[in-house]
């Protein structure tokens, strides 16, 4: 599954570490793209879109999901 997440509290690579080890920790096949300027996070794993957003969660950051998915 890939989604398209926005991340407002995402402002340094600190951030987009935490946030990418957080993914990775749980999937260790996800790919993590991250877009800081704009606060987008664009992530392909095989975990579901409640998951995906409750490990950003766990790692301190809330995400809203942009749309369902993209190719």
């Amino acid at each position: 599954m890939m989604l398209r997440l926005r991340v407002e509290k995402m402002v340094c690579g600190h951030c987009v570490k935490a946030i990418t080890e957080a993914m990775q920790a749980a999937d260790s096949q996800a790919q993590v793209n991250v877009r800081l300027d704009d606060k987008i996070v664009e992530i392909s794993s095989t975990k579901g879109e409640d998951e995906i957003i409750t490990i950003i969660a766990d790692a301190g950051y809330s995400a809203e999901l942009i749309n369902e998915s993209f190719a």
